[in-house]
């Protein structure tokens, strides 16, 4: 059993170095924290002989809420409500579309059955709001185009978690998934603005240590209540956060970005992704994934074509609707879908079955090529292809 205050000073000693080493040698951050993670998962597993345990339910329950609040509190909320049904296509319809579309790829080109591949393209699904920020940090892109996959990344974890209980209990009727989860959102929104709207009532009688405290509160209070009420603790947190946010922001002067409250929550973040990502790296099962790499290989390229295919068949026939969204858009939308911890606790929180294993160690893999390679590839297709036309 590996110490608490040991585990929370080393991962603040490798978030500390690894911050300094990415500045210094212009490497992803998110890439040299999961190299230390791994690295530190192999050299453990040679000093030590109890196996290491891991569980989803500290990454769901502990890093998500803050992660999702606070890149809700950021985002610009004006921006946000232009692009808003373009989120909540993405979030919800891309999200289910891409997971069925990535199990029937699965079926026809690996030995995984129907109910394994589609545990497995329910748990790759989400996007990850931590990478997904950690990456548009690096690259110039317009806002609208951040804000709508920022503002993906904050919903679509409600939607694979609907999923995912849906696969996990094995009730795949397609019309009972849609029921519970647009119950679960609904629910999960009519908790959201209640708590945000007390909070904001509350939060100019307080002072800067208090309103800390208040957000803080209502960050894992909302996720929490809805949890309990069988609703979307995620969609809550991030009602919570954007409706705080937009408050904020329209009773708030500019200089208050740099003030107590905006700065606790961007020090809380940076904590709380490196928590993440080295999560990533300490809990990889090396010698697994070295077994599975022929299919980590087909799931990565599954998961890519799947999501692809989603968001074209999803955003160009809505166009009318929603207004047409440019080609190079949808492209930097479709490579801006990185995996992270969310697949990996999802994986780590299956029931016990035979494929278990299996479906751990690819989504370990493609998780790990998805935050190493799709952020380059991200990186490269605004940097040098369409960096000049993009505001167009």
């Amino acid at each position: 059993m590996v110490n608490i205050g040991i585990a929370a000073l080393l991962i603040l000693l490798v978030g500390s170095i690894t911050s300094i080493l990415s500045k210094k040698l212009k490497i992803a951050y998110a890439e040299l924290l999961i190299t230390a993670g791994l690295l530190i998962s192999i050299v453990y597993g040679i000093l030590s002989t109890e196996p290491t345990e891991a569980t989803g339910e500290f990454i769901i329950s502990v890093v998500l809420p803050p992660l999702v609040f606070q890149a809700a509190l950021m985002i610009n909320y004006s921006i946000f409500k232009r692009v808003q049904k373009t989120v909540v296509l993405l979030a919800v319809v891309s999200v289910a579309v891409s997971a069925l579309i990535c199990a029937m790829i699965i079926v026809s080109f690996t030995p995984l059955t129907l109910i394994p591949a589609l545990a497995f393209g329910v748990i790759i699904s989400p996007t990850d709001a931590a990478a997904v920020v950690d990456a548009f940090k690096r690259v110039k892109a317009p806002k609208e185009l951040g804000t709508i996959v920022e503002g993906e990344s904050l919903l679509n974890d409600a939607t694979a978690l609907a999923l995912f209980s849906a696969v996990s209990a094995l009730t795949l009727n397609p019309l009972i998934a849609t029921l519970d989860i647009a119950r679960e959102f609904a629910g999960g929104l009519v908790v959201g603005l209640v708590l945000g709207f007390l909070a904001i009532k509350a939060l100019p009688m307080a002072d800067e240590n208090a309103q800390v405290m208040i957000t803080l509160a209502v960050a894992y209070g909302s996720y929490l209540l809805a949890d309990a009420l069988s609703l979307s603790g995620i969609v809550a947190v991030a009602i919570t956060g954007l409706l705080i946010g937009r408050n904020w922001q329209k009773s708030q002067a500019k200089e208050a970005e740099a003030g107590l409250l905006i700065g606790f929550w961007r020090v809380l973040a940076f904590i709380v992704t490196t928590v993440a990502f080295v999560f990533i790296g300490l809990t990889a099962d090396v010698g697994m994934i070295a077994r599975y790499v022929p299919l980590i290989a087909i799931c990565f390229l599954a998961a890519l074509a799947a999501r692809y295919l989603s968001i074209e068949s999803i955003l160009l026939p809505a166009s009318k609707f929603i207004g047409l969204v440019p080609r190079t858009w949808r492209n930097v939308t479709w490579l801006a879908g990185i995996r992270g911890a969310v697949s990996v606790a999802l994986a780590l929180s299956l029931p016990e079955f035979p494929f278990k294993s299996t479906i751990v160690a690819i989504t370990f893999g493609v998780v790990l090529l998805s935050l190493l390679v799709q952020t380059r590839l991200l990186s490269y297709y605004i940097g040098k292809r369409i960096r000049a036309n993009l505001s167009n």
